[in-house]
């Protein structure tokens, strides 16, 4: 949610610099990999892909890697479309 200027001279000089430092730089946010639930998810993946195929666990890191760096661009790509209509 962007901080409008009028949100802006209402706080405290040390929140305005940290608000005013993070504007325009993309933050990745990596808390939905701190979930039991999703901690499940990548040991069950991996263990069909064990069953499936007989990767290795640097593979199955490889190929998480790659997921998440397509997620990544294409979501950076709708996100900068979205924002070039609007």
């Amino acid at each position: 949610m962007p901080v409008t200027p009028d949100k802006l001279s209402l706080m405290s000089p040390t929140a305005r610099r940290a608000v005013e430092s993070r504007c325009g730089r993309p933050r990745v946010s990596l808390r939905w990999f701190a979930s039991y639930q999703t901690i499940g998810y990548f040991m069950a993946i991996y263990g069909l892909l064990y069953l499936w195929r007989g990767s290795s666990l640097l593979e199955y890191c490889l190929l998480v890697l790659l997921l998440c760096l397509v997620y990544c661009v294409m979501r950076a790509a709708v996100t900068q479309s979205m924002h070039a209509t609007s």
